[in-house]
């Protein structure tokens, strides 16, 4: 492990499991865990909210409420998570779009994974596909 704490990008896929019983939400909370410990700092780029506030409502059948929504917004401020503004990730992200033909919500996350120089975690199958077919970010390979 390095001297101190690593950056990490992390995307709404991520994130959701942290609050929302999913597959692998276990192997997603082991970052929280890894991050009490100091092995992690996170990234996200302001549209998580948005995207998390989807997750929840889509599952709102499953009894999962906007008051808990509004209590994972505050765990993610309690751990730190660094929040960037769209209007700073926006340009890059619609070039990687067109380059890697990914959706442009999800360029964000590259993008802010490139601005950084960090890794990137998802759990979606596709999008690490295009990351890896053009090479874009460095993607964190999750142990179970």
């Amino acid at each position: 492990m390095p001297d101190g704490p690593e950056l990490l990008v992390l995307d709404a896929s991520v994130v959701a499991k942290w609050f929302i019983n999913e597959p692998d939400s276990s192997v997603a909370s082991n970052l929280l865990l890894e991050a009490a410990s100091g092995r992690w700092l996170f990234a996200v780029p302001e549209l998580l909210r948005l995207e998390l506030s989807h997750i929840f409502w889509k599952h709102r059948g499953a009894g999962y409420t906007s008051r808990q929504l509004q209590l994972a917004f505050r765990e993610l401020e309690r751990i730190g998570a660094q929040e960037v503004p769209l209007a700073a990730l926006l340009p890059k992200a619609v070039n990687l779009a067109y380059k890697a033909d990914i959706a442009v919500y999800d360029a964000c996350y590259v993008a802010l994974g490139q601005s950084l120089k960090s890794s990137f975690a998802t759990f979606d199958r596709l999008l690490i596909k295009q990351i890896r077919k053009y090479s874009l970010v460095p993607i964190h390979v999750f142990s179970n």
